[in-house]
């Protein structure tokens, strides 16, 4: 199947995750280009974060006139379940950045609402944020821009230097931008849209006969690029010339 749909061989890679990146490189033919500012990949690595996993509300329970238990004594209410299909290669459809142009200060960036979601430039924009009082309770079983952290009281305030996609900002209803720090300017397309919809139909197709491995590669490219590249460092003791020397050659643009 790898040899026929994408015409790569298998027994050549470590992981199917590791095969299908090279497979949608291979497929859209997008030029990128890499980052070699550390800072600004650590500003980007800096702002990746999950989606909630939680229960922040453990029960609720339905007074469903159509359920046996119904109350018609008190207000009616439904438990509603919602699920989101296509969840990563949905992601992967919209515009992303094919060349990092370079760090920005608050003055180079525009209006975020005027960004279009087409525009061939997009930023991602470090501010901070902050949600109105009165919105608190309101969502209090499902907090705005959340992050995984235990914090003690005396951290309690509004969201500083926030990590945030243009597109992510400029369509905000509850929270305010109050101050922009900085951000990075990069161009972008819509490279992986036309391998993942075809990958989707591909999806559909393989669930329909039951192929669960057809199912589950289609989204093994969102997860290699979610490698903790850290947990992955080779370390080695040498003496500090060489140390040294070593660092020298690692430098960008460095030639011998």
């Amino acid at each position: 199947m790898c040899l026929q749909d994408d015409g790569l061989d298998p027994s050549h890679y470590v992981s199917a995750p590791g095969m299908f990146n090279n497979s949608l490189y291979k497929s859209s033919r997008a030029e990128l280009k890499l980052m070699t500012n550390m800072d600004e990949y650590l500003m980007v690595e800096n702002g990746i974060r999950g989606g909630m996993t939680m229960a922040s509300h453990r029960y609720a329970k339905a007074n469903n006139p159509q359920c046996p238990d119904y109350d018609p004594s008190k207000l009616k209410s439904w438990v509603l379940y919602e699920d989101m299909n296509a969840m990563y290669s949905g992601a992967m459809t919209q515009y992303m950045p094919t060349e990092i142009i370079g760090k920005v200060y608050p003055e180079e960036i525009p209006d975020i609402q005027s960004i279009a979601p087409d525009a061939e430039i997009g930023y991602t924009i470090e501010v901070d944020l902050e949600a109105s009082v009165h919105l608190h309770d309101f969502f209090a079983d499902y907090p705005l821009v959340p992050e995984k952290q235990t914090i003690p009281e005396n951290w309690l305030s509004s969201y500083n230097k926030r990590l945030v996609y243009d597109k992510e900002v400029g369509g905000r209803k509850y929270v305010t931008v109050t101050k922009i720090h900085s951000g990075l300017k990069f161009q972008q397309s819509l490279w992986m849209k036309e391998y993942i919809e075809e990958n989707i139909y591909k999806r559909k197709i393989a669930k329909a006969n039951g192929d669960e491995f057809e199912v589950i590669i289609r989204t093994l490219p969102y997860g290699y690029w979610r490698i903790g590249i850290y947990k992955h460092l080779v370390a080695s003791e040498i003496a500090p010339e060489e140390a040294e020397e070593k660092a020298m050659k690692a430098r960008l643009h460095f030639k011998e």
